[in-house]
């Protein structure tokens, strides 16, 4: 790596500006093949019709590497015979923040009841109750047929905020 220079993974999408037209396969294999260089991956088709791509590129900073990244794809879209649509997507990541991103999960934290009632430390039974109950409980993230999941982050922010009454809590009538 030069001095003063960072990896970047740059990414670039043009989009049909009226919703309309095809790609020619031909010229997305001749664009897929001319971007092998910049170990790139593109995609293209969908509605509406689109081409875009991703690729390795060293920059001294995000904004240049974005900016000849928006470039390189309309050249190497103009050589391939694609159309000269408008770029509606550009960007760039240093390669040290995507590995950092791509190793977090993407799905979320979630809990089911049982393990809601440990982090609370109350019992299966007076977690039923809190949940349906409490006005301050947190609405499930997702109600299935097995039951219903709720976020980690927010069962555990309800028993921070949570005041616990000492004893037994009271039977409704």
């Amino acid at each position: 790596m030069i001095a003063g220079m960072d990896w970047y993974s740059v990414t670039v999408e043009a989009r049909s500006p009226d919703g309309t037209g095809t790609l020619d396969d031909n010229a997305v294999a001749l664009f897929a093949d001319r971007l092998t260089e910049h170990h790139g991956a593109v995609s293209a088709g969908g509605i509406p019709p689109r081409y875009s791509a991703t690729f390795s590129c060293e920059s001294p900073t995000a904004e240049r590497a974005a900016s000849y990244g928006a470039d390189l794809v309309r050249m190497i879209a103009h050589e391939a015979g694609l159309p000269p649509w408008p770029i509606v997507h550009f960007g760039a990541t240093r390669a040290d923040v995507l590995d950092e991103e791509l190793a977090r999960s993407p799905m979320p934290d979630l809990v089911s009841g049982p393990e809601a009632a440990e982090i609370l430390d109350v019992s299966p039974q007076r977690f039923h109750r809190l949940a349906t109950e409490h006005k301050g409980f947190p609405e499930p993230a997702y109600r299935l047929r097995a039951g219903k999941l709720w976020h980690r982050a927010a069962i555990v922010k309800f028993g921070e905020e949570w005041t616990r009454k000492p004893g037994r809590p009271r039977l409704s009538s």
